[in-house]
């Protein structure tokens, strides 16, 4: 659980920043502290900044406090980046044996902007591989385990980035959503889990797993934090063309909720008899929290819902069947998987075999049917259609 110097809002640790109550150096040492202390039994980041780099780092942003110029809200917040998002000299893996070595040579547009606003990255978080998965198990690096008890799952992909979040390695986290990445482990470890609209974060620098589904989405403690990383990380970009929706936009008002404004639909059809009976008490309690906090609460019906999951495993795979295509030669001479190069022509097979493990193998299979000839209007067509 989240203790000391880091608990509380960023707002509330900059504050104490600013006013000499302890400094960033104090904050990431409590953070190094927290990852010496869990990340051996919770195995939430597989890759940690070197300790002098972060107090370097801290010392610049205590002096910018000292001084009354931080370069921004997040001057001095450690942050963790989930390893399919790219960190310039950090390894990315994205959880497979067919990345082992590779160092991107460029920051994702999402990482840019924070290190412009301060933030001090911690380090990469584990994930299921190339962040298909849904309990962050089945990545190279082996299993997250939830801070709340070990012997459960901290669910996933980004199950490194809330554990790393709900146990105190970092402030903040970064993650990735295609179809609940970033919500599904947050509820699992009890943090705040934000997914943006599709293209209000530059997707630059995240690895494709299902590009017109994927989203740079925000771990936290709370929701205000998710809000002002939002605002800082939201906005065009010219190296993601998706952004161009918010080419006209403002920027991200002050954070007043006003409740009364609210209209809340709830699907009837979401009412599914498996729904485990704790899960449906917590659900009908929101429901009632809703309505006593004047909310207007409306019951809606959504027919299509029930072939959701269908459509979207149909997509997904067939997006993704298409991404990892590009994966038919070593990115770099340090990744662990050798192949001999005895027949030429079975070398991709061989390679692609062997760095793949088996939950990205029976997705890129699934994927390469779907859009097979005689499967494409069946499946993949229908269910565009569908969404």
């Amino acid at each position: 659980m989240i203790t000391g110097l880091g608990r509380g809002s960023v707002l509330q640790v900059t504050r104490a920043f600013q006013s000499g109550k302890f400094s960033p150096v104090d904050l990431v040492r409590e953070c190094l502290e927290n990852v010496n202390k869990h990340n051996p039994i919770l195995n939430a980041l597989t890759t940690v900044t070197d300790v002098d780099t972060l107090i370097s780092q801290a010392s610049e942003s205590a002096k910018r406090w000292a001084a009354g110029s931080p370069k921004g809200d997040f001057d001095g917040i450690p942050v963790a980046v989930k390893n399919n998002i790219a960190v310039k000299g950090m390894k990315m893996t994205c959880g497979s044996k067919i990345l082992d070595g590779f160092e991107p040579g460029f920051d994702a547009t999402s990482v840019s902007k924070l290190r412009h606003a301060g933030a001090i990255i911690v380090g990469k978080s584990n994930l299921d591989e190339f962040a298909m998965g849904s309990f962050t198990r089945t990545g190279k690096d082996g299993p997250v385990r939830n801070p709340n008890d070990p012997e459960v799952s901290a669910g996933g992909s980004s199950g490194g980035s809330a554990a790393a979040v709900a146990s105190g390695m970092c402030q903040f986290a970064l993650g990735s959503d295609t179809g609940g990445s970033v919500r599904v482990p947050a509820s699992y470890c009890n943090i705040v889990g934000f997914k943006p609209a599709y293209g209000h974060i530059s997707r630059h620098g995240l690895t494709a797993h299902a590009s017109s589904f994927d989203v740079v989405g925000i771990l936290s403690q709370n929701v205000h934090d998710a809000w002002i990383a939002y605002g800082l990380m939201k906005g065009y970009d010219r190296l993601d063309a998706n952004t161009r929706c918010l080419l006209r936009r403002k920027r991200n008002k002050p954070f007043v909720p006003k409740y009364q404004t609210f209209r809340v639909g709830i699907p009837q059809e979401a009412h599914i008899k498996d729904l485990d009976v704790s899960v449906r008490e917590v659900w009908l309690k929101t429901i009632d929290r809703l309505e006593r906090m004047n909310i207007e609460v409306e019951v809606v019906s959504i027919p299509s819902l029930q072939f959701a999951l269908s459509a979207y495993y149909i997509l997904t795979t067939g997006e993704a069947s298409s991404n990892l295509a590009r994966f038919a030669l070593p990115p770099n001479d340090k990744t662990t998987v050798k192949v001999p190069v005895s027949r030429p022509e079975t070398y991709s097979q061989k390679l692609r075999s062997s760095g793949f493990g088996p939950s990205v193998q029976l997705r890129l299979l699934l994927g390469a049917y779907v859009l097979s000839k005689g499967s494409y209007n069946k499946f993949y067509e229908n269910s565009m259609k569908m969404r």
